[in-house]
C-alpha cells in the first residue's frame, strides 16, 4: 500500500470516527438522544450510519437522517437544544443567523 492510499484511508477514518461517531457517543453517555444527517455528498457513509448505528444502538437515543438540502432544511426547521455542525463556514452562517 502506497502512503498516498494510506493517508487517503486515515483521512477517511478521521471523518468517520472524530466528526460523526464521537460527537455522537459523548452525546449518548450525557443522556442525550441524537439525530445524525450524514452529509448527502458521502452517501455510502450516510447509508452505512443509517443502516448499522439502528442495528447497534438503542433507536430511542439515536436516529439517523438520510437525505439533502430539503431534509436539512426540514430538520433545522425543528427546535433543538444544541446542533453539533461540522461543515462549510457559508452554511455555518445560515445556522447560527449571522
Amino acid at each position: 500500500m502506497t502512503v498516498q492510499n494510506q493517508r487517503k484511508i486515515t483521512d477517511y477514518l478521521f471523518i468517520f470516527l472524530v466528526l460523526s461517531i464521537d460527537p455522537v457517543i459523548g452525546a449518548i453517555a450525557a443522556g442525550n438522544a441524537v439525530v445524525l444527517k450524514p452529509s448527502e455528498i458521502a452517501p455510502a457513509t450516510s447509508s452505512m450510519f443509517a443502516k448499522l448505528l439502528p442495528e447497534y444502538v438503542d433507536s430511542t437515543c439515536i436516529k439517523v437522517v438520510e437525505g439533502g438540502v430539503e431534509e436539512t432544511t426540514a430538520l433545522l426547521e425543528q427546535r433543538w437544544d444544541k446542533i453539533f455542525y461540522t461543515g462549510q463556514a457559508l452554511n455555518n452562517c445560515k445556522l447560527s443567523g449571522c
